[in-house]
């Protein structure tokens, strides 16, 4: 069970587990949350650590739709706190135009469809070639099938099975060959 508290500056949360819940989830990103937005100044250890997650500065950020609207605004912001970027669009013309306005020496564009398992296990193979770590990767590629003002079931099955590809598969993908690193 969770408890969350409302603090000054955040959010602190304090959990309670059964063995059998640690079995079967991952206290890592558990614990990285609860411990940036603890209260609790904690050891010197652990404000070393909550400082370390704050600073970006040469760190990495793979972000994919990164051709236009969140991406690229994703991208920007990265890139004013100092991180490497690795950029990937299905639309490298678009992506190329992105990078043209972040002024970062540290930029790798990949083309890059989601939707296919190993264009996304490329991508992160040249994140981690290129940069040597990932500590941010934004999911963010999605679409919306053309014509969004018809009614949903007027759309072709094949206008649903390239969103799903893009939007579900995609996200997967991208867990699947970034988070085991």
């Amino acid at each position: 069970s969770w408890t969350v508290r409302s603090v000054e500056h955040g959010y602190a949360a304090s959990r309670s587990r059964s063995t059998a819940d640690k079995e079967l989830t991952s206290d890592r990103t558990v614990d990285y949350i609860a411990l940036l937005y603890s209260a609790d100044p904690g050891s010197v250890d652990e404000r070393e650590e909550r400082a370390r997650m704050r600073d970006f500065k040469g760190r990495t950020a793979v972000i994919t739709g990164a051709g236009s609207g969140i991406g690229a605004a994703l991208a920007h912001l990265a890139a004013r706190e100092g991180m490497n970027l690795v950029l990937a669009d299905i639309n490298l013309a678009d992506l190329e135009a992105v990078a043209g306005t972040i002024d970062s020496p540290a930029i790798a564009l990949h083309r890059t469809d989601v939707a296919v398992p190993e264009a996304v296990q490329a991508l992160a193979d040249l994140a981690w070639s290129r940069f040597g770590e990932v500590s941010l990767l934004c999911n963010n590629a999605g679409v919306v099938p053309g014509g969004r003002h018809r009614l949903v079931w007027e759309y072709a099955l094949e206008d649903w099975r390239w969103a799903f590809g893009v939007n579900m598969e995609g996200v997967l993908n991208g867990i699947r060959s970034f988070v085991p690193r």
